[in-house]
């Protein structure tokens, strides 16, 4: 049941896309706010934030549908709900290992978006924005997606290894081929 409530809320988080790439527009503004001294604000409804708003370096940038951390939510959720599934597991271990990879992965993109925003603001338009975007930002989205992917399957298993071996003692040793000789 739990496998099933985890793939509905990856389907809904990418279906509530727009509402994500608002709420993530709000953050970066926020963040701009607090971690340099420009003014920064954001409109949820158009997806965008700007900085330095009635200064000569005004930028902004609008979060399209392929940048949002929805993209890389969504299917982190119903990746794990599906093998989760497929197993027989604690029903909380994927859970609590699917929402800090997605907890995860929320911070990465707004990492993401603040370093591409922090290099339209020191080197200009074009590319800073390419270089940022499209090569370091793709690089750290796919390195934080296997990341968060990693964690929550490795921690939706962690128990399955211990539970396993009820037996003490040394290791099975199987017993030598009647072909083969035996060794001194």
């Amino acid at each position: 049941m739990a496998f099933i409530l985890l793939a509905g809320v990856g389907v809904a988080t990418m279906a509530r896309a727009r509402a994500i790439r608002g709420w993530e527009s709000e953050a970066c503004a926020w963040l701009i706010g607090r971690l340099t001294s420009s003014s920064a604000s954001a409109d949820a409804p158009r997806t965008s934030f700007s900085w330095d708003l009635f200064t000569p370096r005004a930028h902004g940038l609008i979060i399209t549908p392929e940048c949002t951390v929805a993209v890389m939510v969504g299917p982190l959720l119903i990746s794990v709900a599906v093998i989760a599934g497929l197993r027989r597991l604690r029903p909380w271990r994927p859970l609590v290992g699917a929402v800090v990879g997605a907890a995860f992965l929320v911070v990465v993109n707004l990492v993401r978006l603040l370093i591409i925003a922090e290099a339209i603001h020191l080197f200009g338009d074009r590319a800073a924005f390419w270089w940022t975007h499209v090569v370091i930002g793709s690089l750290l989205s796919l390195a934080g997606f296997l990341g968060a992917l990693a964690f929550a399957i490795r921690f939706s298993f962690a128990d399955q290894r211990t539970r396993g071996s009820t037996r003490g003692g040394p290791p099975h040793r199987p017993e030598t081929s009647p072909t083969r000789k035996a060794t001194p």
